[in-house]
């Protein structure tokens, strides 16, 4: 559309003007970055109940939020609600036509899901194109001569695509040809027989979390017949879209969670035209599997046969529909039966999920002790890079991540533990982040207003509603130079797929989910390598069977893909090979690419296919290659000068990118195992710059040329994030103000005067309290274990004027529950939202007698837990209603009070050697 095109080249011209100032002095500012550099966010429409009045207040807070875009998903209802409305009704696409118009009004933009819930299907999907599965149904006959079996069972959709019977001596017996119309006619031998029969069927399964006029089966993904009649619902609406140049982007498609479906009609056409025989002749196999080796081939060609239907039929199908329109497309394809780096390489914005809570070792960010560790749900960076790697590999200039799903129990998540899980997503290639989310509610709704059941609350009627700002303005700051600049990774790591899909024998289907990554990644060789290349500061992407094949050329050793330069192809231990990808390795190397294969060769092909011809030729092939120990990867990928940084080894995080004035490391301290040091950097530059995205400070940095490297000083507390620019160029700018606290350190103690600032029947009485606590242990009036909202603590403290330090001071707020706002002597000093909860006191400011007003947010946890207590109907939503981060009934009167307010210390440190303004 031409909307975007202009919208991509401002983006790739755009170019962030940066004052040195403290983003956390005065009022949250709006980031005046690109639309796309913003962070968007999910917009559920509960039973498409929205109006013109709600979709304009809904999108002007976005908006003065300092989100860029929205994405919105028709989901299930509100109970007892009259006026819900049909999905793609005229009156649904009328309202939509609206959302965009006032989107564009705000500078603005729309995605939205290609149907209402998850996954595709829902209305006019009847079973024909519908999700099917494959069935093996045994039935064991005794004494019948004459077999007379109706195999349909006067089930409609059901196909019959193979019988067998076994007899007593365990042989199998194809006997479909004696199937007439779904009936079986058969005279049987005496004795015992067992019948296997192979029938496809529908799974039956619904849309879920399905919105009116989307409820219904499920779509048949491995049919382009059945995509193309499902996609061409919106021919009209789309249409209209294009027609006027509204500001829709992206048709979306979320994680694959079709579940049990491994058939489709024509499967057996399909399975000969890709595999090169009869599905129907060797199906057997998967019935007896005495011959193991050759089920477990059997099965692979089954699998694989699914995943290429699902690309060809759906994931190219699906764009090319989208593309047609002037629409481009956003995929989350990890969980599907395929090569996932080959799906996410058929959208235009490859996107992963921030499932869960990850356990940094930040001291101060606090985790939610109810969390269901056992089920696995923790963010896992090794399969965010499969996104990123696709993106990076092809070309593709942003990669999304659906952002705080689960992140913990509803009404308890701070923006303290947002931030290092976003910070995690930037350093493994993630650059457009996506919250999740925000429902559509009016203001006219009773607070909670309406929740989804699974996400953080990012929405207005958030606690942390009036601080988002902040962080939205710090993602659009790292987002708008990562954006801007290209991959600059060394390595290429080859993805042994077919080891998964070799795995075990059977008709299911192994789909790669963001929940399991240890049945499928983690305890590989593949991950094991990618892991030891993490820690040792090596930088990569994965590639496949594929994306080999795209390599455009070999220059020098250089790698050129479509997105950029590789200097190595690493190749961990795996049992299966095709023969083509062994072909293309020894092609690439005799081209002058490295290619190190690490710890054991492939020794089998997979398939079943003509399998020993193929191995004879993969262990010729195998006698052209030398092998590399894991344990000796450091010292082989040395010998191929390839760059290890040291920013792992000290254990910080990052990732390195490049623009034309040198490379761009956002890097992140999530460990707390570095404080200050000085790093050499890969970089083959002469100056290097600081930029912190969060007070938007900059400035150059104390370094050392060293040859090929570049050497800084650089200081970094657990929790917090830089970005450094290197240039090949010496650049004039002031200077990075490196910040030393003295020996001394001052406490700021009570008597302190503690005011609630937002007045209801709940709020409790002001108070003055000696010592910083937890306000909810005060004994006497319960009503402070019950408030939410803000709560301000002023105090006087004095400092000996011959102690004033000149050079500004360090405010250290300790335990902070969940921001706080600082002034002093009338003077804002800023909000400190994330850890560590520190501010900048800049000179002049502190006097002999200081004035402090700390205001704190907390969060609404207690006041929730107090509906629930009495028992104030607030859950009121159809289908899965509100549960809790156990997927059991949401109830909070079980809790215990959260803590709430500023517990301190507060401790004020002087500075040493920093410059006024």
């Amino acid at each position: 559309m031409n909307f975007f095109k202009i919208n991509w080249i401002f983006l790739l011209l755009f170019t962030l003007l940066i004052a040195c100032k403290d983003i956390t002095n005065g009022e949250p500012e709006v980031s005046e970055a690109s639309i796309e550099s913003k962070p968007w966010i999910y917009w559920w429409w509960m039973g498409s109940s929205v109006t013109p009045e709600g979709i304009t207040q809904n999108l002007e807070y976005f908006h003065s939020s300092g989100i860029g875009g929205v994405h919105i998903i028709p989901i299930y209802g509100v109970q007892n609600d009259t006026v819900q409305i049909d999905f793609l009704s005229s009156k649904w696409n009328d309202l939509f036509i609206y959302t965009l118009k006032e989107a564009r009004r705000l500078n603005m933009a729309v995605d939205l899901s290609g149907g209402t819930g998850w996954p595709y299907g829902g209305a006019g999907i009847e079973a024909k194109n519908a999700s099917r599965k494959l069935v093996i149904e045994t039935k064991e006959i005794t004494g019948v001569k004459l077999i007379n079996i109706d195999l349909l069972r006067n089930t409609p959709d059901i196909e019959i695509v193979q019988v067998f019977a076994e007899n007593k001596k365990r042989k199998l017996i194809n006997i479909s040809q004696y199937v007439i119309n779904g009936k079986l006619k058969w005279k049987a031998p005496q004795g015992k027989i067992t019948l296997h029969i192979l029938r496809s069927e529908p799974t039956y399964q619904q849309v879920k979390r399905a919105a009116p006029g989307g409820i219904g089966l499920v779509l048949d993904h491995f049919n382009k017949e059945s995509v193309q009649f499902y996609l061409k619902r919106f021919d009209s609406l789309f249409l209209k879209i294009k027609n006027d140049s509204l500001p829709f982007r992206c048709l979306y498609n979320d994680s694959y969670e079709v579940f049990n479906a491994n058939w489709s009609h024509g499967f057996e056409q399909a399975f000969i035209e890709r595999i090169g025989y009869s599905f129907n002749e060797k199906c057997y196999l998967l019935i007896q599997q005495t011959a193991f080796d050759s089920a477990i081939r059997f099965s692979y060609d089954l699998r694989l046969t699914l995943g290429t239907l699902l690309e060809e039929n759906f994931a190219q199908t699906w764009s090319n529909y989208a593309h047609m329109l002037g629409i481009q497309t956003r995929y989350q394809a990890h969980g599907s039966p395929a090569n996932i780096l080959d799906l996410y390489a058929n959208s235009d914005y490859p996107e992963t999920e921030c499932f869960g809570s990850s356990r940094f070792k930040i001291p101060g960010v606090r985790y939610d002790s109810t969390y269901p560790i056992e089920k696995s749900w923790k963010p896992e960076p090794l399969v965010m890079k499969f996104a990123s790697s696709a993106a990076n590999f092809n070309e593709k200039k942003l990669v999304s991540s659906e952002t705080g799903t689960w992140l913990a129990e509803h009404f308890n998540v701070s923006l303290a533990q947002i931030k290092p899980q976003i910070d995690e997503l930037f350093i493994n290639g993630i650059n457009h982040i996506f919250y999740h989310g925000s429902t559509y509610s009016e203001t006219r709704e009773a607070w909670p207003g309406r929740l989804f059941y699974a996400s953080t609350n990012f929405g207005q009627t958030s606690h942390f509603s009036r601080e988002l700002p902040f962080l939205n303005r710090y993602i659009s700051n790292c987002q708008t130079i990562l954006q801007k600049a290209y991959p600059d990774n060394d390595l290429l790591i080859y993805f042994p797929y077919h080891d998964i899909l070799n795995s075990a024998s059977g008709i299911q289907p192994i789909q790669l989910d963001v929940h399991h990554p240890q049945q499928w990644l983690l305890e590989s060789s593949c991950g094991k390598l990618v892991s030891l290349l993490n820690m040792n500061g090596y930088t990569w992407d994965y590639i496949s069977d594929q994306q080999l094949n795209n390599i455009i050329s070999i220059k020098k050793g250089l790698i050129q893909a479509p997105g950029g330069m590789y200097k190595a192809i690493l190749v961990p231990a795996s049992k299966y090979m095709p023969l083509q990808t062994m072909q293309q390795f020894q092609k690439l190397k005799e081209l002058g690419a490295a290619i190190l294969f690490i710890d054991a060769l492939p020794q089998k092909v997979p398939g079943l296919l003509n399998y020993k011809v193929k191995e004879d030729s993969l262990r010729i092939l195998n006698k052209k290659i030398v092998k590399t120990k894991l344990r000796d990867i450091n010292e082989s990928l040395k010998k191929l000068n390839i760059p290890q940084e040291e920013l792992a080894l000290r254990g910080l995080q990052f990732i390195r990118k490049r623009n034309t004035d040198g490379q761009v490391y956002f890097i992140s301290n999530l460990q707390n195992r570095f404080t200050e040091s000085w790093i050499t950097l890969e970089s083959k530059t002469n100056t290097a710059e600081f930029y912190n995205p969060l007070t938007e400070q900059k400035g150059i940095a104390r370094s050392e040329k060293l040859p090929g490297k570049l050497r800084v000083f650089m200081q970094l507390e657990a929790g917090q994030s830089i970005i450094i620019q290197t240039y090949t160029n010496k650049i004039k700018d002031t200077q990075w103000e490196y910040r030393y606290p003295s020996c001394s350190e001052y406490f700021i103690k009570g008597p302190w005067q503690v005011i609630f600032n937002d007045k209801d029947s709940l709020c409790p009485p002001d108070t003055d309290i000696m010592q910083l606590k937890d306000l909810c242990s005060i004994k006497g009036d319960s009503l402070y274990k019950y408030y939410n909202g803000r709560i301000s603590y002023k105090n006087i403290f004095k400092i000996a004027k011959r102690n004033i330090n000149t050079n500004g001071y360090r405010i250290d707020l300790g335990d902070v529950r969940e921001t706080a706002r600082v002034t002093i002597n009338g003077r804002l000093i800023g909000t400190a939202w994330c850890v560590p909860y520190e501010l900048i006191i800049k000179p002049n400011i502190i006097k002999e007698e200081n004035q402090i007003e700390i205001e704190v947010s907390t969060l609404s946890a207690n006041r929730i837990r107090w509906f629930d207590l009495n028992k104030i109907p607030w859950k009121k939503f159809e289908d899965i209603n509100f549960v809790n981060i156990q997927y059991q009934s949401f109830d909070a009167s079980k809790w215990k009070p959260r803590p709430i307010g500023l517990l301190g210390p507060i401790r004020l440190i002087p500075l040493i050697g920093v410059s006024d303004e």
